[in-house]
């Protein structure tokens, strides 16, 4: 019997921006129990920035505040792609200014290394931010316009199917793909499916790390899996095309 999800194997890429050698080998480890992710690594900016203009899509970055090789600008990385990619930063500095400064740019999370470093938060944030920018990078939670609006739907009422995230919108299931459609130009159904795919995928991979053998068990009870393994099958130029 093949293990959940091993039909996504390698599908999303997140690039770990990082010069030293113990945090980088802690990120490679918490990531490696997802299969989910490849996996890409940079020592500095510049190397970062070379990867970043490979044509790969990365669903996620996480940089590391201080490498400044690249106009002696350490934000350099994230002001140039936090419009294009979610991206979490983790810091050795305990600045309150460079956190906001962070958060300003457009860093989806700010993370402090060293022994207040929660790796279950760290995971918890990983996975939220490549679902956002999996859905639509240019999500802001604080712009509520109706695109922002049914983003933020999706991802607190979790609906079963197109109609159901109309109905939490209140608007009637044609407008709400007709909105999708031009606001984002892509499928209101395929983005629910990718919404509820990878929600799926990280939760179990969540348990898998966290959580006790019994409640992973009880999860795996809950797990639609094979249903979903089937939907990706049958659209797998679609959804391929969509997460590249």
């Amino acid at each position: 019997m093949n293990r959940p999800f091993s039909f996504l194997d390698g599908i999303l890429n997140i690039l770990i921006i990082e010069d030293d050698p113990i945090s980088k080998d802690l990120l490679e480890d918490l990531l490696c129990a997802e299969p989910v992710y490849t996996v890409y690594s940079a020592e500095s900016s510049q190397k970062a920035l070379e990867l970043l203009k490979s044509g790969l899509r990365f669903h996620l970055l996480i940089m590391d505040l201080g490498l400044s090789d690249i106009q002696n600008d350490e934000f350099f990385i994230l002001k140039q792609y936090a419009h294009h990619c979610s991206i979490i930063v983790l810091t050795g500095s305990s600045s309150p200014y460079k956190g906001a400064t962070c958060i300003k740019l457009g860093a989806r999370g700010v993370f402090e290394k060293g022994s207040a470093l929660n790796l279950k938060e760290l995971l918890q944030s990983i996975h939220l931010n490549t679902l956002i920018s999996i859905i639509n990078h240019r999500f802001n939670e604080n712009n509520i316009d109706t695109i922002n609006l049914a983003i933020k739907i999706l991802f607190e009422k979790k609906p079963a199917s197109v109609t159901e995230w109309a109905d939490y919108m209140r608007i009637s299931d044609r407008q709400l793909r007709n909105l999708w459609h031009n606001g984002s130009g892509t499928s209101a159904k395929y983005t629910l499916y990718l919404y509820t795919l990878f929600h799926s995928a990280f939760s179990y991979y969540h348990t898998l790390q966290f959580e006790s053998a019994q409640q992973h068990d009880e999860f795996l009870k809950s797990l639609h899996e094979e249903r979903l393994h089937s939907y990706f099958k049958s659209n797998a130029e679609i959804i391929t095309f969509l997460l590249s």
